[in-house]
């Protein structure tokens, strides 16, 4: 387990929740991006560029969020990697409502039941956040709300296996539970 990258995604979850992010429909700098920025999917569907090698997690495509979350991805950013067992994904997009989707998620292979108690402490323990377990997801799982508390996101951690996800978006559990089947079955 790598905590550096579990508190990099919960430090990228908690300024995306705050609204702190870039928007989908800015860049991080001011006037337009440059022209080669990439702002899609790459050819192949993943997000961002260097999708990494096929044995490692992977980001799922931008059509797999938009099937199974009901976001449609505005900005696929690009995947940030710790070693080869974990990914680290986000994609700014809009809801069907019109509302922002924006989609945080991780994907660590070789996770054992210890690990996944060491990831759900942290949440719990560190960053003081109300954890309520969940039966009939993946081998374990729990769920947490984070955000403001008119608005909070979602947020889901799963294991199954080996692999465990963390999906925190404004959609609902069954959509997560979705994308984290799907993303269990790669």
């Amino acid at each position: 387990m790598h905590v550096r990258g579990l508190t990099g995604l919960a430090v990228a979850l908690v300024l995306m929740t705050a609204g702190c992010g870039r928007a989908a429909d800015q860049s991080s700098q001011a006037g337009p991006p440059p022209a080669d920025t990439a702002t899609t999917s790459n050819d192949d569907g993943t997000a961002g560029s260097g999708a990494g090698d096929p044995g490692e997690p992977q980001c799922p495509s931008t059509s797999d969020i938009t099937d199974t979350l009901g976001v449609t991805v505005l900005l696929a950013e690009d995947p940030t990697r710790n070693g080869d067992t974990m990914v680290e994904c986000v994609y700014l997009g809009k809801k069907a409502d019109g509302s922002s989707g924006s989609v945080a998620l991780g994907v660590w292979t070789g996770q054992s039941h210890d690990d996944y108690l060491k990831f759900r402490r942290h949440i719990s323990e560190d960053l003081k956040l109300a954890t309520s377990d969940r039966s009939g997801i993946g081998d374990e799982a729990f769920t947490y709300l984070i955000g403001p508390a008119a608005t909070p996101d979602n947020a889901l951690w799963t294991r199954k296996g080996g692999v465990m996800v963390s999906i925190q978006c404004p959609v609902s559990l069954e959509q997560q539970v979705a994308l984290a089947n799907l993303l269990f079955t790669r």
